[in-house]
């Protein structure tokens, strides 16, 4: 009898719908739900984002809409374009309190098999965190260049000066200068390393 039950309980786990499965789907940026950045990650699925292997887990929004990719959360946020439209550096793009604006141009060297993409990406930063996005209007975000100290507001900055050993970085004035892409700039980009594009507009694909 114990173990015709315990069959029953694994059917039951093995094919019941589950929360988090319901929950999956529920997400603005992909299917599958899950970026990796680096060792960071962001899990739509359960809305939860963090360094792999740390107990410093943040809560993640998806604040996305019709018009925008948009997430929040406490170290990084960012909304993003879903129409495929020009980009000029100066454009803004806003979700509620939430506004992303390109800040630099950045020339890229595209392979054989681009032809026709752009020769060109962009720098985007969201206000007041100290960070850029490297994206790519086609590929959507490819690296993520986080400064130090996090963010932009006075308490950031005393937090910094509470800490003289870890220099200051300036996410946004390295993109400005046209030094994103150096291999000496003195930043660790966490590059994508999951499957699914992180952003890319839409246009002539299927959502």
């Amino acid at each position: 009898m114990r173990t015709l039950l315990t069959a029953l309980l694994t059917l039951i786990f093995v094919f019941a719908p589950t929360a988090d499965a319901q929950d999956r789907r529920q997400n603005g940026w992909s299917e599958r739900g899950v970026f990796v950045f680096g060792s960071y990650y962001f899990d739509f699925w359960r809305g939860v984002s963090g360094p792999a292997g740390s107990h410093m887990v943040s809560s993640l929004v998806d604040c996305s809409t019709e018009e925008f990719y948009c997430l929040r959360e406490q170290w990084f946020s960012v909304v993003l374009p879903k129409r495929c439209a020009p980009v000029e550096v100066g454009d803004a793009w806003t979700v509620g309190a939430t506004t992303t604006r390109v800040v630099a141009r950045i020339p890229i060297t595209r392979g054989p098999h681009d032809m026709g993409d752009p020769d060109h990406a962009f720098a985007v930063a969201t206000d007041g965190y100290n960070t850029v996005f490297f994206y790519d209007t086609q590929r959507g975000v490819r690296a993520i260049y986080q400064g130090w100290p996090f963010h932009t507001s006075a308490e950031a900055a005393v937090q910094a000066d509470r800490s003289p050993q870890i220099p200051r970085r300036d996410a946004r004035a390295l993109a400005v200068e046209g030094r994103l892409l150096e291999a000496d700039n003195g930043f660790s980009p966490l590059a994508i390393v999951s499957p699914d594009v992180f952003g890319p507009c839409l246009e002539g694909r299927s959502q």
